[in-house]
């Protein structure tokens, strides 16, 4: 049979055909079956299509499937079914169609079924589409799937359903779907309604939609979701509302957010909340956003927060705002903040108060900020209030400011501070004011300052004080300054009080100048101290009058200088002193002047010595004017000194009386007073003046004729003395054989100069003395060339040998000191050459007669050409009491290293030796700085050793400590 041609087979009858064996109707080629015609198919019976093969099966044309009737389509095998051609099985009826068993409708492969005809798949029942396979139903075109009716699809069950791919549910149109059961609705996958598209969604009813799985709602596409109408977003349960993810929250148009009910809105994830875009949650209307709940609130995000109305934040209750993240209480604009009511500001606790950023509050309006409660205004941070503005500041009440913490108080701005009234700083407590750091101190106006009570003032920290403008200070009132204390007095800075009103200088008792420091009353101007009262300069303790510069003591009127006590001029420093002017020292009475300290009247310059008038200096005791300096004394004008008192002139130093000059004209009696001396005519022999040595010199000779040789000042040995050998023993005993004071005239008294005495030998009166007197031959002078003050014959020379042949007598007064001698009268003398000479009358210093005073403290050793001053000898004097007065400065300069060595000396020390008569004293000015080191034996005399660091003096008189030391 396999062997039949087409045309055999083509021509079998129907008889022929049944006749046949179902193995030979198997047996034919699919050539000979695709020739037969449809009425030989026709006729075959079911047996024998059963016979058929696949592969006989695909060969049928679709004129032969279409001619089948539906009793042998359906009679065909499975396999057969499934080996139709897919136009094959498109040109079946509808009738063949819904005649198939659910056998053979499940064979259809899904080749097959996506090649059936729109009109075809309309004709299918539901049953028979569920009877299909899964994957057949999925392979629907969608062209297929939109012709599906309500039945079709409402008929599906859910395996069917489910198997409709995203694309099959995405073609189905509005009508399709809204034909769905809310049964088939549910069944949808997520996937399937993630494939929603926005048309689809717009149109699913609010029963629909509340049919959707969560599951499904949370699928939903965030395009589908924001094409949902307020209607179907308002009809959406609360568990499905819940279902939506944070992509479709975000979605959200602000049309559906500000539609949703306040149940809604608050049924919304707190994620959901959070995802809602800014242009959502601004679209909100305030009973929304009061109906919200805690958490939903806290889910808000910064971002959201920044972007509410002004209508929907002044709509929020204190409530709401405290239960909103602190982050987001932050993340609030300053125009959002400037509208919180003064109950919303009061409402909000600590923590979302202290939220509030710096620029927040500083946006706050002054009405806000004065409702705020002090509980609220207290809890504000540091940082916060650091950002008030001067406007915010000024406008804070009284009791506002005091709510304050001291460390809010201090964290105010300089600006801020500065805007403060004076009413609101008046109110102020003593607490808060000392909160106030050293900046804001400096920030304070004139006006604040000049405003702040007494009891404010004081209450100031010191360094505030210390801090506050000096124009701040200036504007201080007197009552404020008298009411500071100690401490705060004393923390002024010395510019401050630079400048100080010359009032308020004037207004400060003795006791406040007193409490300042040492430097502030240092840098009062000269113009304010010449304010000062005598009571206040009086006040004065010595620390702070010894603080006054020279220039402001320099300053002082003589009214303010004359009315300070003795004390307080006692205690003026030497450098002070210094500086006191010409006009201030002659306006100083005679008790002040003695009033100072020997170191302050050595102080005085010299312009101001100069300046004083007869009666200051004649006021002035010995201590004193032995404490004036060598260029003072040689400063007095002819007039000063020819006031001065012979006690006074007697009181002088060596050194002083070395720097007395000629013009400054002392008579005789002054320099008698001054010197203690004798006078002896002197020859110029050398032609360079008269010309003497210092007591100091060591040359002892009896100059006034006592009997008893003394330390004298003596004459240089180029110069000479004019002598008489009045006794004829070939040498020159004492004074009384030279001419001066120590000459007996021939009237039997004494001569007041060497003048007088010579004239006595002026036999013819005219007033020469020469050959024509009588005793001219017997004239020689004396030549002290070893100035050992004894004569030798080789000294002693006639007038004929030193070419002498006239001596003048016509003297006139000079006054010339010279090496503590004071030359004053002289006259010439003429030699054999017709050459003229000077001839003086020279007072010399004769440390006999007196009490001698030498005070080592003023002498310059570099000036004075001291010889053996290591070892001083006081003795010899007539029994008189001589006095050495020094100080460890005088033992250094003067001293000798190792001048006595034994064992209780030691060795190493600077020292002097000063031995004399019972009477004679040292005195030690600094005597507390010397310590008893015992007595040693020197020469076979005992001495007292005295020991101070490396000085060391061996005193072999009486010892007197200078009360002041």
């Amino acid at each position: 049979m396999s062997g039949l041609s087409t045309t055999q087979a083509a021509n079998l009858s129907s008889t022929q055909l049944n006749a046949l064996q179902t193995s030979d109707v198997a047996a034919l080629s699919t050539a000979a079956v695709a020739s037969l015609s449809s009425t030989q198919l026709n006729a075959l019976t079911s047996t024998n299509l059963q016979a058929l093969s696949t592969a006989q099966a695909a060969a049928l044309s679709t004129t032969q499937a279409a001619n089948l009737s539906s009793t042998q389509l359906d009679a065909l095998q499975t396999s057969d079914v499934a080996a139709l051609s897919t136009a094959a099985v498109a040109s079946l009826t509808t009738t063949q169609l819904n005649a198939l068993g659910s056998t053979n409708l499940g064979a259809f492969s899904t080749a097959q079924v996506a090649k059936l005809t729109t009109t075809q798949v309309a004709a299918l029942t539901s049953t028979q589409l569920n009877l299909m396979q899964t994957s057949d139903v999925a392979a629907l075109t969608t062209t297929q799937v939109s012709t599906l009716t309500s039945t079709q699809l409402n008929g599906l069950d859910s395996t069917h359903l489910g198997a409709l791919s995203t694309a099959q549910v995405a073609g189905l149109s509005s009508t399709q779907l809204n034909a769905l059961s809310t049964t088939n609705l549910g069944a949808l996958t997520t996937t399937q309604v993630s494939g929603l598209s926005t048309t689809q969604a717009a149109n699913l009813s609010s029963t629909q939609l509340n049919a959707l799985q969560t599951s499904d709602v949370a699928a939903l596409s965030t395009a589908a979701v924001a094409s949902l109408s307020s209607t179907q977003l308002n009809a959406l349960t609360s568990t499905n509302l819940q279902a939506l993810s944070t992509a479709q929250a975000a979605a959200l148009s602000t049309t559906q957010a500000a539609n949703l009910s306040s149940t809604q809105l608050d049924a919304l994830q707190t994620s959901d909340v959070a995802a809602l875009s800014t242009a959502a949650v601004a679209s909100l209307t305030t009973t929304q956003l009061n109906a919200l709940g805690s958490t939903n609130l806290r889910a808000f995000s910064t971002a959201q927060v920044a972007k509410l109305t002004t209508t929907q934040v002044a709509a929020l209750t204190s409530t709401q705002l405290n239960l909103m993240q602190t982050s987001d209480v932050a993340a609030l604009t300053t125009t959002q903040v400037s509208t919180l009511t003064s109950t919303q500001l009061n409402g909000l606790d600590s923590t979302h108060l202290g939220a509030l950023s710096t620029a927040q509050v500083a946006g706050l309006s002054s009405t806000q900020l004065n409702a705020l409660s002090t509980t609220n205004l207290g809890a504000l941070t540091t940082t916060q209030v650091s950002g008030l503005s001067t406007t915010q500041a000024a406008n804070l009440s009284s009791t506002q400011l005091n709510a304050l913490q001291t460390s809010d108080v201090a964290a105010l701005s300089t600006a801020a501070v500065a805007s403060l009234s004076s009413t609101q700083l008046n109110a102020l407590t003593s607490t808060n004011l000392q909160a106030l750091s050293t900046a804001q101190a400096a920030a304070l106006s004139t006006t604040q300052a000049a405003n702040l009570s007494s009891t404010q003032l004081d209450a100031l920290q010191t360094s505030d004080v210390a801090a506050l403008s000096t124009a701040a200070v200036a504007s201080l009132t007197t009552t404020q300054l008298n009411a500071l204390g100690s401490t705060n007095l004393g923390a002024f800075s010395t510019a401050q009080v630079a400048k100080l009103t010359t009032t308020q200088v004037a207004a400060l008792t003795s006791t406040q100048l007193n409490l300042m420091q040492t430097s502030d009353v240092a840098a009062l101007t000269t113009t304010q101290v010449s304010t000062l009262t005598s009571t206040q300069l009086n006040g004065l303790d010595s620390t702070h009058l010894g603080a006054l510069s020279t220039a402001q003591v320099a300053g002082l009127s003589s009214t303010q200088l004359n009315a300070l006590s003795t004390t307080n001029l006692g205690a003026l420093t030497t450098t002070q002193v210094s500086g006191l002017s010409t006009t201030q020292a002659a306006n100083l009475s005679s008790t002040q002047l003695n009033a100072l300290q020997t170191s302050d009247v050595a102080a005085l310059s010299t312009a101001a010595v100069a300046s004083l008038s007869s009666t200051q200096l004649n006021a002035l005791t010995s201590t004193n004017l032995q404490a004036l300096e060598t260029t003072d004394i040689a400063a007095l004008t002819s007039t000063q000194v020819g006031a001065m008192t012979t006690t006074q002139l007697s009181s002088l130093t060596m050194a002083q009386v070395d720097s007395l000059t000629g013009t400054q004209s002392l008579n005789a009696a002054q320099v008698v007073a001054l010197l203690s001396v004798a006078t002896p005519l002197v020859l110029d022999l050398n032609g360079d003046g008269v010309h003497t040595r210092g007591i100091g010199a060591g040359v002892k000779f009896d100059l006034d004729a006592t009997g008893h040789a003394s330390n004298v000042g003596w004459v240089s040995a180029q110069d000479g003395f004019l002598t008489l050998d009045r006794n004829d023993d070939g040498k020159v005993n004492d004074g009384s054989e030279l001419f001066g004071s120590a000459t007996v005239l021939s009237t039997g008294t004494m001569a007041q100069d060497g003048f007088q005495a010579l004239r006595d030998l002026d036999t013819n009166g005219d007033g020469l003395i020469n050959a024509s007197d009588a005793q001219f031959a017997d004239l020689k002078v004396w030549t002290d060339t070893n100035q050992d003050g004894v004569s030798e014959t080789t000294e002693l020379h006639t007038l004929t040998d030193v070419g002498i042949t006239q001596i003048s007598l016509d003297a006139h007064h000079i006054s010339v000191m010279d090496q503590g001698n004071w030359i004053g009268l002289e006259s010439t003398f003429t030699t054999a050459d017709g050459h003229i000479h000077a001839l003086a009358d020279v007072w010399l210093q004769i440390n006999q007669g007196q009490n001698q005073n030498i005070d080592l403290t003023a002498v310059n050793a570099g000036k004075l050409p001291l010889e053996g001053m290591p070892k001083i000898d006081l003795s010899g004097n007539g029994g008189h009491g001589d006095t050495v007065t020094l100080d460890v400065r005088a033992v250094e300069k003067l001293g000798q290293v190792d001048l006595v060595v034994n064992d209780q000396t030691g060795h190493g020390h600077i020292q002097m030796m000063i031995q004399g008569d019972a009477n004679d004293t040292v005195n030690i000015v600094d005597a507390k700085q010397w310590h008893d080191a015992g007595t040693t034996v020197v020469d076979g005399q005992d001495y007292h050793l005295l020991n101070d660091g490396n000085m060391q003096l061996l005193v072999g008189v009486k010892l007197h400590h200078d009360p002041a030391g």
